[in-house]
């Protein structure tokens, strides 16, 4: 299932020269940073993040209570799928096992920064 197909697509514009963080690998947009936002998003929806000439930056999801308005979910041309979140989750529980079983006995398990 593709997230973005089964709901109303927000595209949040990034102002101009704002988009260097998310090329860097840095997760999250400050609202200061954005240009504008399509529809009506309220917080949770997911949207696409583009640049201020409409290159695709991602996938993030939207929280308009907060500086942070975007925290980036995927980056470039990838699809925010069920199986994507599902594959991610697997490989951070694996990631942690060798940690678990040596150090401690809990750890956070997903890190919303994953992308």
């Amino acid at each position: 299932m593709d997230y973005l197909n089964n709901q109303k697509v927000t595209t949040v514009t990034l102002k101009k020269g704002k988009e260097k963080p998310i090329r860097m690998g840095h997760p999250w947009i400050f609202s200061g940073a954005v240009a504008k936002v399509t529809n009506n998003v309220t917080s949770g929806d997911l949207c696409t993040v583009e640049t201020f000439s409409g290159e695709k930056l991602g996938i993030g999801y939207y929280n308009r209570d907060s500086a942070i308005c975007v925290r980036m979910l995927s980056k470039g041309d990838i699809s925010w799928t069920h199986n994507l979140l599902e594959k991610r989750i697997r490989q951070s529980g694996q990631r942690r096992d060798s940690i678990l079983s040596k150090y401690t006995d809990s750890c956070r398990l997903i890190n919303l920064s994953m992308f």
